[in-house]
């Protein structure tokens, strides 16, 4: 029973990445009914942990000495974790405790939820990226993806930015009048793309 119990997990958790994009969708588009999704990525997170908990760990020893007995060594890596360990976990850390007290003092929860979600869908992909990227094939696919991502926001950019600005106004205005945004209507950006977000957001590829 125990060993079909472990294989189920283990198949779920293996296909990590697979609930991560079906809940996106609800994380980049969320509403007060959906907020239940905000779940997935801590619950990912805990199956994770509990897999590693199930699956029996590798035994680390040292070196075979005239006189002395084999002794185990401890190691991290035999220590179950819920998530990866970076040198960035303090500081995601911090910005999810940041995300609580923003909850607690936000006068909307409807107007904030956006941002709340946002910060949730990063954490869940960030893990993800950095679990897969542990394999040669999953840091190659992890970059390819990005990159992809890159030339799609710069798309989006293209054809959704609010060309009008106030910066170089007597330069740029009169040639951005005749580039209206294409794409509008999305939740947080009815009016279409700020350009300080799109340049924000491809800073980072």
């Amino acid at each position: 029973m125990k060993r079909n119990i472990t294989s189920l997990l283990t198949w779920l958790d293996r296909f990590y990445w697979f609930w991560l994009l079906l809940a996106a969708p609800f994380l980049l588009f969320p509403t007060p009914r959906r907020t239940p999704v905000l779940f997935v990525v801590p619950t990912l997170s805990l199956l994770r942990w509990i897999v590693t908990r199930l699956s029996p760990a590798p035994q680390h020893t040292s070196p075979p000495s005239p006189s002395h007995p084999r002794i185990q060594l401890p190691s991290l890596h035999q220590i179950p974790a819920p998530l990866p360990l970076t040198p960035l976990n303090i500081s995601i850390l911090l910005i999810a405790i940041m995300v609580l007290v923003s909850e607690w003092a936000t006068y909307d929860l409807a107007l904030s939820l956006p941002k709340i979600s946002g910060m949730v869908l990063g954490f869940g992909i960030f893990f993800a990226v950095v679990r897969a990227s542990g394999r040669p094939r999953g840091w190659w696919l992890s970059l390819l993806v990005f990159l992809g991502m890159g030339v799609g926001v710069a798309g989006l950019g293209l054809l959704g930015t609010r060309w009008t600005t106030s910066k170089f106004s007597l330069i740029l205005n009169p040639i951005t009048a005749h580039f209206p945004p294409l794409i509008s209507g999305l939740q947080g950006a009815e009016t279409g793309f700020h350009p300080n977000e799109i340049a924000g957001a491809l800073t980072w590829v």
